[in-house]
């Protein structure tokens, strides 16, 4: 797979890890895009928003571009032909109590060949408390799959599992995780009183083809696709007017806990608790059990005597 970014520390670390976290939007260019939001998104239902699938496509698409016009800038300077694919808004309002599932996004080109991903941009500060991002660290790189709504998650049998063990990443606002389309990520509940704002974009290799992937009864198929797709139509319905390139003979595999454990490290609930149960206490002891007047005469013996 090609090089994204020009730092080579920065093209380590996504590699292998699936996700980094930078400095991306300065002060006044997030605080725009908030005030975009709250004069034009400003949900007042406390249900999750994604502008993406607003059903209004002028509001759509006003967004879209203001999005990708402030990503595309930092795109330029600091990754390798990268193409910007539109932007969305996702809203996690105040008070809402709700998990959002471990899962990994949906393939928009050929994975055997490219790599796609996704830039998320808080634009407030996030933390657990109001919905900060949590990713499972590697596991873009677990297995080979094709995902989008129609076709089962591999993982759906381990999903409690792996909340359990997912790294939550509090980001500033104005900082951008940017992560491989296969990681798995989830996002915590807004317990707080504020709404949880952040934006969002695919990117993707220039000379890579976008490519949509459709369960069709049993058997996935491959389209061509392309971003005013994925801004214009209903990409849960199905591939519309999209050419049909193939159907790829697919094994709808499952992961169960012990394939889990195999390609994470996981250590088993039960191995977990027996071994946190023979870890011995470090706690320091108090005082006046180190120092009783006994100890404290051997002490002096030693230092005399040796």
């Amino acid at each position: 797979m090609r090089s994204i970014f020009k730092d080579d520390k920065l093209e380590k670390k996504l590699k292998e890890e699936g996700y980094i976290v930078i400095p991306f939007l300065n002060q006044d260019e997030t605080t725009i895009l908030k005030d975009l939001f709250l004069a034009k998104c400003d949900n007042k239902d406390g249900q999750f928003y994604a502008s993406a699938h607003d059903p209004d496509l002028h509001k759509r698409n006003d967004v879209s571009n203001a999005i990708q016009s402030a990503i595309s800038k930092k795109v330029k300077t600091e990754m390798i032909d990268m193409e910007v694919l539109g932007g969305s808004f996702i809203v996690k309002p105040k008070e809402y109590k709700h998990i959002l599932q471990a899962h990994q996004d949906w393939n928009i080109v050929d994975e055997e060949s490219f790599q796609s991903f996704n830039i998320w941009i808080p634009l407030v500060d996030t933390v657990k408390e109001n919905g900060a991002i949590m990713v499972m660290p590697k596991s873009h790189n677990w297995i080979k799959s094709f995902r989008h709504s129609s076709i089962p998650c591999a993982f759906s049998p381990v999903h409690d599992r792996l909340l359990e063990n997912m790294l939550t990443l509090n980001i500033k606002a104005g900082y951008a995780l940017i992560y491989n389309h296969a990681l798995i990520h989830a996002s915590h509940e807004n317990l707080s009183e504020q709404a949880r704002i952040a934006c969002a974009s695919g990117i993707k290799p220039k000379e890579a083809e976008m490519l949509f992937y459709w369960n069709n009864n049993g058997v996935v198929e491959e389209y061509d696709s392309n971003a005013d797709f994925f801004m214009n139509e209903n990409v849960f319905a199905g591939p519309g007017k999209l050419t049909k390139r193939k159907q790829i003979d697919y094994n709808f595999s499952e992961i169960n806990e012990q394939k889990l454990f195999e390609l994470s490290g996981i250590t088993p609930l039960h191995q977990a608790e027996s071994a946190e149960a023979q870890v011995e206490d470090t706690t320091p002891l108090p005082f006046w059990k180190v120092y009783t007047p006994l100890n404290i005469l051997r002490e002096i013996k030693y230092r005399i005597f040796g």
